[in-house]
């Protein structure tokens, strides 16, 4: 799977692409994922491709401390806490970078500003946007 602009691809394409990452999703975590959908770019116009794919939510996010570029952990903590404020969804990255070690400093940052650090899944209608539709497009 790729970052593909979602609104550029056909329908079947898009299907392949969204599909595959559930499937991954699935087989690595041990569970379905949960209803929500982060495109690979923040293309709010790709609400069509999260409801076509069975995903009701559609999650962008205001906060990209670029943890994809192979930067410190140090580095990933800095940039998302000089940049969250309430309400922010801050766009994290699996892997393969140094995300996972700066996970315990980014949880532990709001708490110490009397914040909390919320999983998406936790509150999903907080993020549910109406998707929009298009016409059938064809490969």
């Amino acid at each position: 799977m790729s970052h593909p602009e979602l609104p550029l691809l056909c329908d079947a394409a898009l299907a392949h692409e969204v599909g595959g990452v559930t499937a991954l999703t699935t087989t690595f975590s041990g569970g379905a994922p949960i209803n929500v959908m982060r495109p690979p770019t923040a293309s709010g116009i790709c609400g069509w491709a999260a409801a076509a794919a069975g995903y009701p939510t559609l999650m962008l996010w205001d906060v990209d401390p670029r943890d994809w570029s192979g930067i410190a952990a140090a580095t990933i903590t800095a940039r998302m806490l000089a940049a969250a404020r309430d309400g922010s969804v801050v766009l994290l990255h699996a892997g393969p970078n140094r995300t996972p070690e700066a996970l315990p400093s980014i949880i532990a940052g709001p708490r110490a500003r009397a914040g909390t650090a919320a999983d998406v899944g936790a509150q999903p209608g907080a993020a549910r946007l109406e998707p929009i539709t298009r016409a059938s497009s064809s490969c």
